[in-house]
């Protein structure tokens, strides 16, 4: 019976956690999450969800526990020679008109707890060290360092951008890797304007954002170094709040990848396992949360891997080529950077469609 495959998760993330809700949310009794850290996420990781995301996610239930905790941004405000011109997000929706912002690290415990409810509980400490492909077997390392053998049906990978399980199965990951070091940071701040609105500042390339993240801390991010030098100098031109402490900040790499195929063996990768770009719109675990969704449905309605993956692919190939378009546009520097910052600042419709639409929908 389709309903009584073993179906094995690679991988505690969004992507896997969503997975696992769907697939039990639609009938399916065994199925088992491994993930190697023995913790949840914790700070710097995922931020945007996104209206189609929270529309799919209603059944789950998951949009409904979620929303209460998160900020609602409906305003872009792009800063630039001391002006500010807003990018209205409203219409992009018919029913959720934002953009939802929410740490992964409660998305994810949001997840964990609607799972404690479908009785899906999360193996921690086990890590993957190899798949038999031929007999449907993989084999995990324990926290104390013993092997254990486990059969599957259909194992998902979606154990993040190093994806143990792609490298396993020898899928491609085709693409490139971008040298920029990106920069983020979270500040605590007093007197918050419009907690609904996120900052896009425009004066020196490449941009640097400024996204709510909490009722009183906003998520910087630039493709640049010194993020918090160049927040502390520009933040004061344009807002009345004040940065009052600093909670964290980190430096990264990004790549623009996709995996050769997302279905291979009775093996499907979902989430950044196949696809990887920049941090740019958040589309990252949106992308992985639908790869999820979409894989539970097409399961569940006995439509063919083969071609759910092909669809995938193909959204996740246009996702890629979308993000490291705008990506590159943000990262400009010279006399072409500034040229395309004064292009985007005074063409505010155009901005909206083509980075509105082209990210969030």
């Amino acid at each position: 019976m389709l309903y009584e495959m073993v179906i094995v998760i690679i991988g505690a993330g969004p992507s896997g956690l969503s997975v696992a809700l769907e697939l039990a949310r639609r009938g399916f009794t065994n199925i088992r999450v491994i993930e190697k850290t023995t913790y949840p996420t914790t700070k710097g990781k995922a931020l945007a969800i996104h209206p189609h995301t929270l529309e799919l996610f209603e059944p789950s239930g998951l949009t409904k526990e979620l929303l209460p905790l998160a900020r609602k941004i409906n305003h872009l405000q792009l800063c630039k020679n001391k002006q500010k011109r807003e990018l209205v997000i409203t219409g992009i929706h018919h029913r959720y008109d934002y953009l939802a912002a929410l740490e992964q690290e409660e998305i994810e415990k949001i997840l964990i707890s609607l799972l404690k409810i479908n009785t899906v509980k999360i193996e921690r400490g086990k890590e993957l060290t190899d798949i038999k492909p031929r007999t449907k077997q993989i084999v995990v390392k324990t926290k104390d360092g013993e092997h254990e053998q486990i059969n599957y049906d259909l194992l998902i990978g979606a154990d993040g951008v190093y994806s143990t399980t792609r490298q396993l199965m020898n899928i491609a990951f085709e693409g490139s890797d971008d040298e920029t070091i990106w920069t983020q940071a979270e500040v605590q701040v007093k007197n918050p304007e419009k907690i609904s609105q996120a900052y896009l500042y425009m004066d020196k390339m490449p941009f640097m954002a400024a996204i709510p993240a909490g009722k009183d801390v906003f998520r910087i991010v630039t493709p640049s170094h010194n993020v918090l030098e160049r927040f502390s100098s520009t933040y004061k031109t344009y807002t009345n709040f004040e940065v009052e402490k600093v909670l964290w900040d980190s430096e990264f790499t990004v790549g623009y990848r996709a995996a050769e195929t997302m279905y291979k063996d009775s093996v499907v990768l979902i989430g950044d396992a196949a696809n990887v770009h920049s941090p740019i719109g958040g589309r990252g675990m949106n992308k992985g949360m639908e790869d999820a969704y979409s894989l539970a449905e097409s399961l569940a309605n006995d439509i063919p891997l083969e071609n759910w993956a092909r669809e995938r692919e193909r959204q996740g190939r246009k996702i890629v080529r979308t993000i490291k378009f705008i990506s590159l546009f943000v990262q400009n520097k010279g006399i072409l950077g500034n040229v395309s910052a004064s292009v985007a600042f005074n063409l505010i419709p155009f901005v909206r469609k083509f980075v509105v639409k082209g990210i969030v929908e």
